[in-house]
């Protein structure tokens, strides 16, 4: 496995800005690049490092049989007490690192075995609800070129609805205060995006999943997420409901990394 540490994708010196690329070493420069999955972690905006999940991105890449490469990202947290550290400042910088690793010509390592013309997202449990958004382009500082980029999402375990969240678990309020406005909870919310936002984006494909025996985040989360978007004729969501794990085990499990792995193949313009 070719692993590429600590690439920058905004040019400063906070490590919350770097990600880690995950390339077959079996690839040779001379074949097709492999397609891009960008894995953003959970962690309830707060906490949660792109370190912690080389196992996930190895066994995704390993389960694609090299076919893809796993992009981990950092993005900055919240703090308590921290205003300037609430929603939009997670969802820009997985903005900005889709677009760097979109862009032509950016010459990071690696970047020769990769097509990130065609990049998947990976989220978990608050990673989700930022996929989620970057693939809507809730953002109003996004480009046009990140949408372009996104041709599918994978949920995991994902925080969709806020206000619902809260609602069926009061204790969340304390970590949910210290990334979001009371406004925001609401529409920060890809749930309430999808429901009202003027128009979709199209073309991407959408893969909620949720464990059984996830025991933080319950699985309506995911099945009301997927019915907004079919009812806004999204073409292609899928819903899984099964164990998995738990909500932190699923993600080191052969079955989760198989589910990505199929889904990312399955790319219909991927060759087959």
């Amino acid at each position: 496995m070719l692993v590429y540490k600590d690439i920058p994708y905004i040019d400063d010196n906070d490590p919350k800005h770097r990600l880690d690329l995950y390339i077959d070493d079996k690839k040779q420069q001379h074949q097709k690049p492999a397609q891009l999955v960008v894995y953003i972690h959970g962690g309830a905006w707060r906490m949660g490092d792109k370190r912690e999940f080389g196992a996930l991105c190895e066994g995704i890449v390993d389960a694609a049989g090299g076919s893809v490469a796993v992009a981990a990202i950092n993005y900055r947290l919240s703090v308590r007490g921290d205003a300037q550290t609430r929603h939009p400042m997670h969802l820009n910088d997985v903005l900005a690192a889709i677009r760097f690793l979109a862009a032509s010509g950016a010459g990071y390592p690696g970047s020769s075995r990769v097509d990130a013309g065609r990049t998947v997202l990976v989220g978990h449990s608050a990673g989700a609800h930022l996929a989620m958004l970057a693939a809507l382009q809730q953002s109003p500082t996004a480009a046009a070129a990140t949408t372009a980029a996104v041709v599918g999402v994978v949920g995991a375990g994902g925080i969709y609805d806020i206000p619902d969240l809260v609602a069926t678990h009061p204790s969340y309020a304390d970590f949910i205060d210290m990334a979001f406005t009371e406004t925001q909870r609401l529409t920060a919310s890809p749930y309430h995006v999808a429901r009202t936002q003027d128009v979709l984006p199209t073309g991407i494909r959408f893969l909620l999943v949720n464990s059984t025996a996830d025991e933080l985040v319950p699985s309506v989360q995911a099945a009301s997420m997927a019915q907004q978007l079919v009812a806004r004729e999204c073409a292609d969501v899928s819903l899984v409901v099964r164990d998995i794990g738990t909500h932190d085990g699923e993600l080191f499990t052969e079955q989760f990394w198989r589910i990505v792995a199929d889904f990312a193949a399955a790319d219909p313009a991927m060759p087959i």
